[in-house]
């Protein structure tokens, strides 16, 4: 399917959804909102979608462009353009999860204007990103298989003394050199006790001999995001944090196996957690089981037994991560993660 083609699809998608919930039209101003509906990338954009028809209103700097691009008629961003566009639309939902108060007290102005009642709908826009279609589907295998070699690339450079900043540089250079847009994220590249941190920051630590080594990287190819965590073991190997690894791959090969169509999102965090409690390491589970990816690299839902995200169910086409952790702080910690992505009888992993 073309961007283009694509892009029109998602648009009828949201008008569909607009008049389910009986909504006379929605802004979106997010970039990678836009990015998604309209098909091109610009810093700064107000597109309208209503019931039948949408607009992209754009300032000087990207008017050609989109126009050229653009899977939506385009024009001049000016707001009695956008007060008469949105004129007998009675309700305009935007997404209160992202628009700042800023930019809210703005578009109600202008929402009034053309007598307007204004809505926050994060959940539109979250609903119609969670189910990705085959060309996200296809792009996001290249980009975690991208990933996957760097990661086999970055792994090899490992020798006592070298510390984590340099790895970590070293990595992120031979993605951009091979084509990456840019890193999904900062990638953790962690040695020793510091692995027990789940956001360390790489510094200056250096490698030694039977160190625990933990490679928490990913990459932007094509937009869209990938996200991959492994482990790897220098030397002879702390018995207690095997011990944590083999329960912790466990933990994950048991979520794993559950994720298929129709199970719910905190089925999978309590299988894994019912592993590590078995193995009397549960408290040392500090995070959420995973997340969804795509545009970026954390998205809509975030898979937690507790969390507000629950009970919601798999679905095919949803694409997540997988990635339980444990850790025991001034030892050293161990996680696994793979992103997948759910087919109509269970998954496949992105890479």
């Amino acid at each position: 399917m073309t961007k283009l083609k694509s892009s029109l699809e998602r648009i009828k998608k949201l008008q569909k959804a607009l008049r389910a919930e009986k909504l006379g039209a929605m802004l979106i101003e997010n970039p990678i909102d836009l990015y998604y509906l309209a098909g091109m990338q610009m810093s700064l954009g107000h597109l309208y979608v209503t019931q039948t028809k949408s607009r992209l209103f754009v300032d000087g700097r990207y008017l050609e462009a989109a126009k050229a691009q653009s899977a939506v008629p385009a024009i001049e961003m000016q707001e009695q353009s956008e007060i008469d566009f949105l004129k007998g639309a009675k309700t305009l939902a935007f997404d209160g999860d992202r628009m700042t108060y800023g930019d809210f007290t703005h578009f109600r102005k202008t929402a009034r204007k053309a007598k307007c009642k204004c809505t926050s709908k994060p959940n539109l826009l979250k609903n119609l990103r969670l189910i990705k279609d085959d060309t996200e589907i296809r792009k996001m295998k290249k980009s975690a298989k991208f990933a996957y070699a760097a990661y086999e690339y970055i792994r090899k450079k490992v020798r006592p003394g070298v510390t984590e900043i340099e790895l970590a540089k070293q990595l992120e250079l031979y993605c951009l050199k091979n084509g990456a847009e840019s890193m999904s994220f900062e990638p953790i590249v962690a040695f020793g006790k510091n692995t027990a941190l789940p956001h360390h920051h790489p510094g200056k630590t250096k490698c030694k001999e039977n160190d625990i080594i933990l490679f928490d990287l990913g990459v932007m190819l094509e937009a869209y995001a990938s996200d991959m965590t492994r482990m790897d073991f220098i030397g002879k190997v702390d018995p207690k944090l095997r011990y944590l690894h083999d329960v912790n791959k466990a933990a994950q090969q048991v979520a794993l196996s559950k994720c298929r169509p129709g199970v719910a999102l905190k089925e999978l965090d309590l299988a894994a957690r019912r592993v590590m409690k078995n193995a009397g390491l549960e408290e040392y589970f500090i995070h959420s089981l995973g997340h969804g990816i795509g545009l970026e690299v954390h998205e809509y839902p975030r898979i937690k037994f507790d969390g507000p995200d629950r009970n919601l169910k798999l679905e095919a086409g949803m694409a997540i991560t997988i990635e339980p952790g444990l850790y025991l702080p001034g030892k050293g910690g161990v996680r696994y993660e793979d992103t997948i992505v759910i087919t109509p009888k269970g998954y496949v992993q992105t890479n």
